[in-house]
């Protein structure tokens, strides 16, 4: 297939749809990532478990085993819905984490119940910006509905703290192993895996890299600077491609998986993220205990077998 990136009059991707798709392709290279105009953080849905293939990943500037009171230094509106806020570390210079990719930390928010006599702790998964930024921790934080803990955090002030804890890698990087990643992102699940395909591409040089980015809106669609650093670095190994649902009038579908995403086979690993039935509809839904469980939904049918399949 083609890796040839052609840039949207925009700046941005381009959006598939009935006229058609066209490739655009993205970085988000550490050098560049602080140094763009617009930034855009890298982030975590916020409803994923704490839970990982890779265990406790040895850190720097946080403790995996109890959580770090972090200071507030910025809490930035990024879309409609989220707000990007960056933390001071303990340790100044210190990285939050050592390079590993998929790597989240969990952030706990006190809540005082009704009729209880202390707070209770409520944590939450996120994934930040980057695994090896120093001295801050950056994450992108989306509102639910009636969402506790996303509420708190759009309302955190600069100067206050909240605890942080980690981190937990949520997947096992082997260099060669594969020689075509194909990622499929719903929504805020390009984060995790933004952050895994900029390790890839830095890491293994001959492996190639197609992301597909679904969105409800073209405003919804997230990071766009990091994506566009990440193609200028990599034009010839990576090809991202946006479907926004108002635009081609359907959600992820295996006709969009099929033109985009290499076939089943040898070297091959397709890597989903995003909302529980975007995952059950393109890849079946995780075992209860949150483990991979059996590969369903449109992969079965197009022939992916576990060894193909990774669902973040």
């Amino acid at each position: 297939s083609s890796f040839k990136a052609q840039r949207h009059p925009l700046s941005g991707p381009a959006l598939s749809g009935p006229g058609g798709a066209m490739a655009a392709g993205f970085r988000a290279a550490r050098p560049l990532v602080g140094a763009l105009v617009a930034p855009l953080p890298l982030l975590l849905d916020g409803r994923r478990r704490w839970t990982g293939a890779g265990g406790v990943v040895r850190n720097e500037g946080l403790d995996s085993k109890s959580f770090a009171q972090l200071r507030c230094l910025k809490n930035e509106q990024h879309t409609h819905d989220t707000r990007k806020i960056t933390f001071q570390l303990p340790n100044g210079e210190a990285r939050w984490t050592t390079q590993v990719p998929i790597t989240n930390v969990l952030v706990g928010v006190p809540f005082q119940e009704p009729g209880a006599e202390a707070p209770k702790v409520v944590a939450r998964p996120y994934n930040p910006v980057t695994v090896d930024e120093p001295g801050s921790l950056t994450i992108l934080v989306k509102k639910y509905q009636d969402a506790k803990i996303g509420s708190k955090l759009h309302s955190l002030e600069v100067g206050q703290t909240i605890g942080v804890k980690g981190g937990r890698q949520q997947w096992p990087f082997e260099p060669h192993k594969y020689t075509h990643y194909g990622m499929v992102a719903g929504g805020t699940g390009i984060t995790p895996l933004i952050q895994a395909a900029s390790h890839i591409l830095e890491k293994d040089s001959v492996a190639k890299v197609t992301l597909v980015c679904a969105n409800k809106t073209p405003q919804d669609i997230l990071l766009l600077d990091e994506l566009a650093a990440l193609q200028k670095a990599y034009p010839k190994r990576l090809a991202i491609f946006h479907h926004v649902d108002s635009v081609a009038g359907t959600q992820v579908t295996p006709e969009l998986l099929k033109r985009h995403m290499p076939a089943a086979g040898p070297g091959v690993l397709i890597m989903v993220c995003g909302p529980m039935g975007m995952l059950k509809a393109v890849a079946g839904p995780k075992a209860k205990d949150y483990t991979q469980g059996e590969v369903g939904g449109f992969l079965k049918e197009m022939g992916y077998s576990q060894v193909h399949v990774w669902k973040v």
